[in-house]
């Protein structure tokens, strides 16, 4: 019985000793607040979306989906602030009729022609809408800008004809009322 009794102890005081043990050494292990900072940096994703319009054009019941997510081979653009921002893929898919008129990713490049290298850097492909119909094509609104400084981004205006030829213009109006300059057509295969 006394064996059995000091066994117990024996135990019961090892385990005490382990269980202080751990927790020294997991106080001792704890980062200095340079490592924590570094290990703790990411990289920002905006959040995957989806927004569907759907409208009668040309006679034909005409579904406008646009889906937003991250683009993992995109490019990555570091912030004023040191932190750093994927940039995203919107995917345009424009049925007409149960035809596929366009189906095509769309990422911050198709507008490169449009950006000096500096605002190129630091923007990224934030959204596109649908703004309306105008001369029988459909018109879309596309911002890219900077992920810091929600105020400061390029608006563009996009065309899409009936046959699903895709052309960019620059957008000084982001309400499209004025007629497209500057227009160039894409051809995203």
């Amino acid at each position: 019985m006394k064996t059995y009794i000091l066994t117990a102890v024996l135990a019961t005081s090892l385990m005490l000793c382990a269980c202080g043990e751990k927790k020294e050494n997991t106080a001792s292990v704890a980062p200095a607040e340079s490592e924590t900072k570094s290990a703790t940096q990411e990289i920002i994703k905006d959040a995957a979306r989806t927004s569907c319009d759907t409208l009668e054009w040309r006679g034909a019941k005409t579904l406008i989906k646009i889906s937003r997510t991250p683009d993992n081979e995109g490019d990555i653009v570091t912030g004023e602030d040191d932190i750093k921002y994927l940039d995203n893929i919107v995917t345009l898919k424009i049925t007409s009729g149960g035809n596929v008129i366009v189906d095509k990713p769309i990422r911050k490049s198709t507008f490169r022609n449009y950006m000096d290298s500096k605002t190129y850097k630091k923007f990224v492909l934030e959204w596109i809408v649908f703004n309306k119909i105008r001369n029988g094509n459909i018109m879309l609104a596309a911002s890219v800008a900077n992920p810091i400084q929600e105020d400061e981004f390029l608006s563009f205006a996009i065309t899409v004809s009936p046959n699903g030829n895709i052309s960019i213009s620059k957008d000084e109006n982001p309400d499209m009322s004025a007629p497209d300059n500057d227009n160039q057509q894409y051809d995203f295969d």
